[in-house]
């Protein structure tokens, strides 16, 4: 899988989501996804694997 790396992001209700963000919708759980943000100085989180 490739990153994202142009284009527009998605529009996201929120404000405060830092510099970078992880969004991952699993198949089974489709179109509802889990969001990750995070800014340049913290490391990137853990993600559960279900």
């Amino acid at each position: 899988m490739l990153p994202l790396r142009g284009g527009k992001p998605f529009r996201i209700l929120s404000e405060n989501l830092g510099d970078y963000r992880i969004l991952i919708c699993r198949g089974d759980k489709r179109p509802t996804g889990e969001l990750y943000a995070f800014s340049l100085r913290q490391p990137i989180p853990s993600v559960p694997e279900s």
